[in-house]
């Protein structure tokens, strides 16, 4: 049997189930027709809400508007501060601007450098430096780093700015 959404207006195919007639094309819109919103997560990682005129708003951004009584200009930026989009407790999260926001960011990825935080510090680059181990093996249990890696540091293409 052919009906017509309540609430989109699409024509779909269903069973009159008992007395009742299908409403609704899917319970999507059962529920924006009754008012309520949908609570999913994106593939980000990150909760949302669905609104009833069809768009999705982050669940951070709506719990701080909520915390803060006022909604956030177009250019704040909800910021996780222990880098978890699923932690979305209040003590976890700031408003930043938008420039803020992405300063911050910019810095950590820098610190880190491209392959992610160093695995040594100065002090154990002079260390493999001043060793007098003839094979990088030994280093490399004790370091916990590549037998390549060693190698770099030792011919300084590596760690330049250590002396």
């Amino acid at each position: 049997m052919s009906f017509k959404c309540g609430y989109c207006g699409r024509s779909f195919e269903g069973k009159r189930r008992g007395s009742f007639s299908v409403r609704y094309c899917n319970r999507t819109c059962a529920g924006r027709a009754k008012g309520r919103s949908a609570i999913g997560i994106a593939s980000d990682g990150r909760a949302y809400i669905s609104l009833r005129d069809g768009t999705r708003r982050h669940w951070a951004r709506c719990l701080m508007e909520g915390y803060l009584k006022r909604e956030l200009a177009p250019d704040e930026i909800v910021h996780h501060i222990n880098g978890d989009r699923s932690d979305d407790r209040l003590e976890n999260l700031e408003v930043l601007s938008k420039s803020d926001h992405t300063r911050l960011h910019t810095l950590e990825a820098w610190s880190r450098g491209p392959q992610g935080p160093a695995k040594l510090t100065a002090e154990q680059v002079r260390l493999i430096r001043a060793s007098d181990e003839t094979t990088g093996a030994v280093l490399v249990r004790r370091f916990g780093v590549s037998e390549a890696a060693i190698s770099m540091i030792r011919h300084e293409k590596t760690w330049k700015n250590v002396a």
